[in-house]
């Protein structure tokens, strides 16, 4: 009995810091959910302060910038420039054309970053998914009407990118046809600069008929450019930032349950006491 008695002091001293073991893990384990949890309200409001930092100043520099397109794309189609074939002319309107192109792709770029901005913390309810709902409302909101005001300003044909274009058709055409003629340069530039296009397929809102064909301005080119680099930087980051939160044994494909592996060990034991049997005569001198 003394026997007896000692190995259930033991198992009880086992189960004991079994018992001890789990609880002190899934403090450790709530502790820890804790800290990360923290740290990402930390994160989220450095991302929601830096996010409004960024759109505060697009705001403020946004309206004289595209006042100025404005303006260029309106010396570009003064009748003295077009109309004038002096070269100091020509030399002033490559410049303007030059100065249009480069504040057209800045706010092209901006305008996509806004857009990368918004579907970060838009849900896919239209709402606002993170903190800052007023101010970050706000500030999209104005953001959207100047965007508009940009798409609405009239672009202008830009001789640097029709004679790119053109450039570019002729030699594709010589290169698929050697043995042909040259093909005599065509009188409408306009007309070339469009066929010579990018173009994608979208799929149609009903979805039952064939892709529709879109034409890929230059602005939307561009603006299709800088959402892919965005978004594939977005994701790229997002990956990263997800991996880095996985412990080690999720990594691996293992989890652990401490209450599970504390119910097996129980059961364990109590089927090896069971299991025991003892003959009556030792039985008998344990008891004497």
């Amino acid at each position: 009995m003394i026997l007896y008695r000692a190995e259930a002091d033991v198992c009880d001293a086992f189960i004991s810091f079994l018992e001890d073991s789990w609880t002190f893990e899934s403090s450790h384990i709530k502790q820890k959910q804790k800290q990360v949890n923290d740290e990402l309200d930390k994160c989220e409001d450095y991302l929601v302060n830096l996010a409004i930092h960024v759109l505060l100043m697009y705001k403020d520099e946004l309206g004289p910038s595209i006042a100025n397109l404005r303006q260029l794309g309106e010396n570009l189609k003064r009748p003295e420039i077009i109309n004038n074939e002096k070269i100091e002319t020509v030399e002033v309107k490559r410049r303007l054309e030059e100065e249009y192109m480069d504040a057209e792709a800045k706010l092209v770029t901006v305008f996509s970053v806004v857009d990368g901005i918004k579907r970060q913390f838009y849900g896919q309810d239209g709402t606002i998914s993170r903190k800052g709902d007023e101010t970050m409302k706000e500030l999209l909101d104005t953001l959207q009407k100047l965007e508009d005001d940009f798409e609405s300003i009239n672009r202008p044909t830009l001789e640097l990118e029709t004679l790119g274009k053109s450039e570019a058709k002729s030699k594709e055409t010589l290169e698929g046809s050697p043995s042909s003629s040259p093909t005599q340069p065509t009188n409408d530039d306009s007309a070339s600069f469009v066929d010579a296009l990018p173009r994608i397929q979208t799929p149609r809102p009903d979805h039952t008929s064939n892709p529709e064909t879109v034409v890929l301005t230059p602005r939307r080119w561009m603006r299709e450019n800088v959402r892919r680099s965005l978004s594939l930087a977005i994701n790229q980051t997002t990956g990263t930032l997800e991996s880095s939160f996985k412990s080690p044994k999720h990594r691996k494909g293992k989890s652990m349950d401490p209450a599970a592996e504390l119910s097996r060990l129980k059961l364990e034991l109590e089927l090896e006491n069971d299991s025991r049997i003892h003959p009556s005569e030792e039985i008998n001198d344990w008891c004497d």
